[in-house]
């Protein structure tokens, strides 16, 4: 569930900004169209079991990357924040260390979890599509409430 709420956003940020007409003056057509295309090819990219893939093997070296960084720095960098540090870190602790016996798992758990994630993500973005007319009203009136202010 908490990768899906990491994901979504992404996708959905991703197809709202990637969103840019061919032309000027096609600007106010083309924008709502290009955001629907947008947002389909994200959805259909987020449902391809290759990409899924990918991105498990992408997020996979990351992880492990990660779980072999030191945690020295990060654990004293919030001590120096809240004091709360009783005795010295062994510099030699890894995030790994800190996870414990779980942190093996997390390969496995990804490539279980991540691609019905990553399907929870497409639903979602496709949602949008839906909201789209909702959400252009909403930044029309905002852009209207900012004139208005600025006068």
């Amino acid at each position: 569930m908490r990768r899906s709420l990491i994901l979504a956003p992404a996708a959905l940020a991703s197809a709202l900004f990637a969103a840019q007409p061919a032309a000027a003056q096609d600007a106010e057509a083309a924008a709502p169209l290009a955001a629907e295309e947008n947002i389909a090819e994200v959805a259909e990219g987020l449902r391809d079991p290759a990409m899924q893939q990918l991105a498990i093997g992408v997020l996979g070296a990351m992880i492990e990357g990660l779980m072999e960084m030191p945690a020295a720095p990060l654990i004293e960098a919030v001590d120096r924040a809240d004091g709360t540090l009783d005795e010295p870190v062994d510099p030699d602790t890894t995030l790994a260390d800190l996870a414990g016996p779980e942190a093996a798992e997390i390969p496995a758990r990804l490539s279980e979890e991540l691609p019905a994630a990553m399907e929870t993500a497409a639903d979602m973005s496709e949602s949008l599509t839906a909201m789209l007319p909702v959400l252009r009203q909403m930044a029309e009136r905002l852009a209207e409430v900012g004139e208005v202010a600025r006068r």
